[in-house]
């Protein structure tokens, strides 16, 4: 599974939905710093009603779920943009304070003023 978020106000409804199952891991102090400091930067620069198919700046996209087919996912996002799986600018990974969950964030560069965050949360 996957979830697109597209600026603050949707990152801040489904943080706060309570059929997020990630609610927990994602909540964590320097995990949702991380995704607000992101999607903030996406809207102050590019607007948060920008069209994430047509206009400039990017987004941020979760994969969770089984690790199959969390990987499936994101290898398929990877390949519409024409990125290897190492082409990655940044990572960042954080462990759940439970321990149970590793979350990964990779920053893809796909022009000079487009990005996708791909947040790559699984087991241990």
């Amino acid at each position: 599974m996957y979830k697109i978020i597209k600026n603050e106000k949707l990152l801040s409804e489904w943080l706060g939905s309570e059929e997020n199952t990630l609610r927990e891991v994602l909540l964590q102090k320097r995990v949702k710093t991380h995704l607000y400091t992101a999607v903030g930067i996406l809207d102050e620069v590019y607007g948060s009603d920008r069209d994430i198919k047509k206009d400039l700046g990017g987004y941020v996209i979760i994969f969770y779920g089984e690790q199959k087919e969390a990987e499936r996912q994101f290898k398929s996002c990877l390949k519409e943009y024409y990125l290897k799986e190492d082409d990655f600018e940044f990572e960042d990974i954080y462990e759940s304070s439970s321990g149970g969950k590793c979350i990964i964030f990779r920053l893809y560069l796909c022009s000079s003023d487009y990005s996708v965050l791909a947040v790559i949360v699984h087991d241990k």
